[in-house]
């Protein structure tokens, strides 16, 4: 009874904590799992990814100026390049925040 009771304090005072960094490292990417302080794996929900860090293509407008008698008109084009972010992947090392309360850890970037 004593060891639940002080297992239920300790649990309480981590739980009070407002923030905390934590580190970690990406041992899969579909789901996408992190195993952190190598000791507990998150996943699923418990991970909030920003856009930045998530593999995604977007396109880059292109447009050119062209002068003639002093002056000058910028023309658009149609002619788009795709730019690419890469996601994270497996070995990479990140830094997350987590909530208070331990819920839900934010991948605040790799290292």
């Amino acid at each position: 009874m004593l060891e639940l009771v002080k297992k239920i304090a300790n649990q309480t005072g981590e739980a009070s904590v407002p923030a905390r960094f934590l580190f970690g490292a990406v041992t899969k990417t579909d789901p996408l799992t992190v195993f952190v302080d190598n000791r507990f794996p998150l996943s699923g929900p418990a991970l909030v990814v920003l856009r930045e860090l998530n593999g995604h293509t977007h396109a880059v407008p292109q447009s050119s100026t062209e002068a003639a008698n002093s002056h000058s008109h910028l023309i658009p084009q149609t002619i788009s390049e795709k730019e690419s972010t890469a996601g994270l992947s497996v070995g990479d090392e990140v830094v997350l925040l987590r909530n208070q309360g331990g819920q839900t850890y934010l991948i605040l970037g790799r290292i």
